[in-house]
């Protein structure tokens, strides 16, 4: 498990790799294709209940949620699979939008179909370029999650770090 953990790389693996990794390491009868990863994989996210309490307190404080992600449309299936479908007011896919973050115009569409603009809004993210970086080209505060790393880039920093979903969420909307 843990060399299934280490060779996914944060999810940010090209899928093609991993999947030829594991084909590779495991040689199982039907060799695992990047379809059928994606959608057996899909199936298995679940949000932590905590992580669903505190955006259910975050919305009914009176903040709108989105979630701006880079991916493929299977993207939607692990949000709605998730649980987080109803706990958030848009979901933003990369290649459905047709630009990728760090561009920031994904941040913009995502509140454009909230009704909103990016003035006052928040980021929380866990890639230092993608996340981070799109918050840093739109103008607006971040919170970077670190899961063990150090901040490396000197370009641009977060407004904050945390060390999970919750504590980001904290930090974000009391700030």
């Amino acid at each position: 498990m843990l060399w299934l953990i280490e060779q996914d790389q944060g999810g940010y693996r090209p899928k093609e790799e991993f999947v030829r990794a594991v084909n590779e390491r495991l040689a199982p009868r039907e060799p695992l294709t990047v379809d059928g990863f994606r959608r057996s994989f899909a199936e298995l996210f679940r949000c932590d209940p905590s992580v669903l309490a505190a955006l259910s307190r975050v919305r009914a404080g009176g903040w709108d949620i989105g979630v701006v992600t880079n991916g493929s449309p299977a993207q939607l299936e692990k949000v709605a699979v998730s649980g987080l479908s109803d706990a958030v007011d848009v979901v933003c896919v990369s290649e459905i939008e047709g630009c990728r973050k760090p561009d920031p115009r994904l941040l913009r569409i995502a509140a454009s179909r909230i009704g909103a603009t990016l003035e006052g809004a928040w980021l929380v993210g866990d890639n230092p370029v993608s996340d981070i970086g799109a918050a840093a080209a739109a103008g607006i505060p971040s919170v970077w999650l670190r899961l063990g790393r150090r901040w490396e880039i000197e370009k641009f920093r977060p407004t904050a770090q945390a060390d999970d979903v919750v504590t980001a969420i904290g930090i974000a909307t009391s700030l």
